[in-house]
């Protein structure tokens, strides 16, 4: 594709002002991902008003107005005289919602955002995908991790960019968008499969980035049976069929079951991930997990069973960090006492030296 093909943002096909009522919400919006394709323009603002939090904007709209500085971003519609908002979902479900909501509306308010809503027009969605990523992927108003997957996978299915060039474009310079499409391609395996409902997660308390980062820890990826780089993107369905109750085991460990009679193992990103994956790396453990994951510190206690020295660094790393933090907190009450400034000056000197030690580590 060329970069004529690849519009930016300075590239609409027309500046426009519109009545609300011909304005669509975008049921393709990677925030909605879960949604039937069949899903009513209903649907798709219930589906706003319960995650987006949409009273701030409607609180700034009942000040302020429509800043006309900031229009929708919108193609055509099928619907004749219709757009579908593909910049711009919050804002107009911000409209919608204060309309339908009963509230007293000023004259002049009223008239801007029933009749007069900015919008910018564009040829088509692929014109518009760089723009979108660099603003929610890894912009100034990013998207939930997940949201980013659906994302960054549809335009490489849709527009047939790589991976590669998705990343490049939006200046992803840590594979993030690789391990999270890769993540994405569990999932929807683990969909098919039955073991997961896109529908039925909510996105406010859904932690993705335990899943697409362990994904890269040796033992998970050989108990799943994934092969390949880790680098690359994953092919549909990587996880062959002999492992796909490893697949539901480690959801489960992940997030918890689908009925919500046990919740997940995961606490915290770290150490949780490294423990959990040293774990399933170990026949006894990860048989002592199975069976007593809800359990106090049943992760913890399985870690045991590993008998792994890998983890210790990491763990007691985390550990102190955690104790300085929760000693921060207490600053207010230091007195000056002499002892205490001599310990705090030698927990630098010993961080300074791990610290040199790791970047001699890493830097060979």
């Amino acid at each position: 594709m060329n970069e004529k093909e690849t519009k930016t943002l300075q590239d609409p096909i027309q500046i426009s002002y519109v009545s609300m009522d011909r304005l669509l919400l975008d049921g393709e919006n990677p925030r909605f991902a879960g949604l039937s394709k069949d899903s009513s323009e209903d649907d798709i603002l219930l589906r706003l008003q319960k995650e987006m939090h949409l009273d701030e904007l409607i609180d700034s709209f009942e000040k302020n107005g429509f800043y006309n500085t900031e229009p929708l971003l919108v193609i055509k519609a099928k619907q004749k005289d219709k757009f579908i908002v593909i910049e711009g979902n919050r804002r107009l479900a911000a409209i919608k919602t204060l309309f339908s909501s009963g509230k007293k509306i000023s004259a002049s308010l009223r008239n801007q955002l029933s009749e007069s809503i900015p919008i910018a027009i564009y040829p088509n969605r692929e014109s518009l995908w760089t723009y979108l990523g660099f603003r929610h992927i890894n912009g100034p108003q990013e998207w939930d991790s997940y949201s980013k997957a659906v994302y960054a996978l549809k335009v490489h299915k849709d527009f047939k960019i790589s991976i590669d060039k998705i990343a490049e474009r939006i200046g992803d310079r840590h594979q993030t968008v690789v391990k999270m499409c890769n993540g994405l391609r569990i999932l929807d395996q683990a969909e098919q499969n039955g073991d997961f409902k896109a529908d039925e997660i909510d996105l406010n308390r859904f932690y993705f980035s335990h899943l697409y980062t362990i994904l890269t820890y040796d033992n998970t990826r050989k108990f799943l049976g994934i092969s390949g780089k880790k680098k690359e993107i994953l092919k549909e369905n990587p996880v062959p069929k002999n492992n796909l109750d490893n697949l539901k085991q480690l959801l489960e460990f992940l997030f918890g079951n689908k009925d919500g009679t046990k919740g997940p193992v995961i606490k915290s990103q770290s150490p949780d991930l490294r423990y959990l994956d040293a774990v399933i790396g170990n026949k006894l453990a990860i048989k002592y997990l199975k069976e007593n994951s809800q359990e106090y510190a049943s992760l913890e206690n399985a870690l045991a069973y590993t008998d792994s020295e890998d983890y210790k660094l990491e763990d007691f790393i985390f550990k102190a960090l955690n104790n300085l933090r929760k000693a921060s907190g207490y600053l207010s009450r230091y007195k000056g006492n002499e002892d205490i400034y001599k310990e705090m000056e030698e927990i630098l000197q010993v961080a300074d030296d791990i610290m040199e030690r790791m970047k001699a580590k890493r830097n060979k």
